[in-house]
C-alpha cells in the first residue's frame, strides 16, 4: 500500500497538469486561429441542435480493474459558429476487479484496502461541457477536431469483494456492503469529426475521466471508509451525431 501512496500525489499533480494543457488547447484553438476558418460560413452561421448515442470502451487508470463498456448520449446546442454547450449522460458497465485483495484480521484495515475493497463498480455520470471546433480546411467536406473540457456529477454503484466480506464476517461482523459513490468528475475530451451530410457526424473521440474518492463500507450499520479509490480513466467512444 505505501508504493501505491508514494505514487499517488506525483499521478495527480501530472493529471492537473494534462486537465490545464487540454483546456488552454481547447481555447487556443477555438475561433478565427483555426487554419480552416471561415469569414463567410461564420457571417452565415445560424444555430442549431446536435444528438450523439455513443458507444465505447473505458479504460480504467487503476490497472487492477478489467475495461468496461460505455453507453453515453449527448445532446449539443451549438450557440456561436464552432462553439457549443453540452450535456452528456452515460453509464459504464463491467468494471470488474482483477486484484486480490490482502486478508483481513481487523476491521480497521478497511482504510487500507483502497481499490481491493470493492469487487464491481458500475458508473454513472452527467457532464456538462464547452466544446470548440478546430477545422483544418474550409471544405466543409474534410474532418476536424473538436475540443472540449466539461465538470459533473460520477456516482459509482459498488459491491463489495467477496474475500473482503468474508474476511470481515470472520470478526464476527454481521450485514456488510460497499455504498454508492458520488464525486466531482473533470472531463477533457478531444475528438475526430467527420460530417459526410449537413445533419449527420460520424465522430470518434478521446476523454479523461478525472475522479476520485473514499467508499463507504457498512459494517453492522456502522460506516467504515476505505482509502481514496482512483476512480479515473479514458473513455474511447464512436457514434453518429444527428444536427437540426
Amino acid at each position: 500500500m505505501s508504493e501505491h501512496r508514494s505514487t499517488a500525489a506525483p499521478a495527480r499533480a501530472a493529471t492537473t497538469a494534462i486537465l490545464v494543457v487540454c483546456t488552454l488547447l481547447a481555447l487556443v484553438a477555438s475561433g478565427c486561429v483555426a487554419p480552416g476558418y471561415s469569414r463567410e460560413q461564420e457571417m452565415l452561421f445560424e444555430d442549431r441542435i446536435l444528438v450523439q448515442p455513443r458507444f465505447g470502451v473505458f479504460l480504467p487508470s487503476e490497472g487492477d480493474y478489467a475495461n468496461g463498456t460505455v453507453y453515453a448520449a449527448r445532446i449539443s446546442y451549438e450557440y456561436d459558429y464552432n462553439s457549443y454547450i453540452s450535456l452528456e449522460l452515460s453509464g459504464t458497465e463491467d468494471v470488474e476487479q482483477e486484484g486480490t485483495p490482502p486478508n483481513l484480521t481487523s476491521l480497521n484495515q478497511i482504510r487500507d484496502l483502497e481499490h481491493l475493497a470493492l469487487d464491481e463498480s458500475e458508473r454513472r455520470s452527467a457532464v456538462f461541457s464547452l466544446d470548440w471546433d478546430y477545422p483544418f480546411s474550409t471544405n466543409e467536406r474534410m474532418p476536424y477536431l473538436r475540443w472540449g473540457i466539461g465538470m459533473g456529477v460520477l456516482n459509482t454503484l459498488n459491491s463489495i469483494h467477496e474475500d473482503v466480506r468474508a474476511d470481515i464476517l470472520s470478526t464476527g461482523a454481521g450485514k456488510t456492503y460497499a455504498k454508492d459513490k458520488a464525486m466531482i468528475l473533470v472531463r477533457p475530451t478531444l475528438g475526430l469529426y467527420w460530417d459526410p451530410a449537413d445533419s449527420l457526424t460520424l465522430f470518434v473521440d478521446a476523454q479523461y475521466d478525472y475522479a476520485e474518492g473514499k467508499v463507504r463500507i457498512s459494517v453492522d450499520g456502522d460506516d467504515r471508509e476505505t482509502g481514496v479509490i482512483d476512480f479515473s480513466g479514458v473513455n474511447i467512444l464512436v457514434g453518429l451525431s444527428y444536427n437540426f
